[in-house]
């Protein structure tokens, strides 16, 4: 078990010979995903363990923790956001592979030259963002507006759009 990641990995080999990758990648090289953050300091956290199952599937196992600082949706003040997901990668060579993996793998296409383990992880963070970056309703700075109760207690006046062309008619 090694303490520095690489940046650049074998998965093939990797699983060929067994081996775990444990360590921190910075959050602030992943420029995809610093885009979406208000802050792009800290690390994640991460943890791999390449193998073959018994179907001969070349895998990594593995899990990732960070906590990511997002931008709250309605009230655009900071929000943090843990992601703690566990991962099972089955390498491919061929895009027809995807098809004979199991459901269990999400499928990763490898070259013979290796990968950018910082894109692979940046990749399966990216996957874990929630698709609308919002505070919990009580942990929010905006309050909603229940719109069907103030309608009920509030009478809106309805105006006819057609209101402006008789006023204007009569007008002339």
């Amino acid at each position: 078990m090694s303490d520095r990641l690489p940046d650049i990995i074998r998965p093939l080999h990797l699983a060929d010979t067994r081996q775990i990758l444990s360590g921190h990648l910075p959050l602030e090289k992943m420029l995809r995903l610093a885009t979406v953050l208000r802050n792009p300091l800290g690390s994640v956290a991460v943890e791999l363990e390449f193998g073959i199952d018994e179907q001969k599937i070349r895998f990594a196992r593995g899990h990732l923790q960070t906590t990511l600082d997002l931008t709250c949706q309605r009230c655009f003040m900071s929000m943090p956001f843990t992601v703690n997901t566990d991962l099972t990668m089955g390498f491919i060579t061929a895009l027809d592979g995807a098809d004979l993996l199991p459901e269990s793998y999400e499928p990763v296409l490898m070259q013979e030259s290796g990968c950018s383990l910082l894109e692979l992880i940046e990749d399966e963070l990216l996957l874990s963002l929630p698709l609308v970056v919002r505070h919990k309703e009580n942990e929010c700075q905006v309050k909603q507006v229940d719109v069907a109760a103030y309608e009920d207690n509030h009478e809106v006046p309805v105006e006819n759009p057609f209101a402006v062309l008789e006023r204007f008619k009569k007008g002339q």
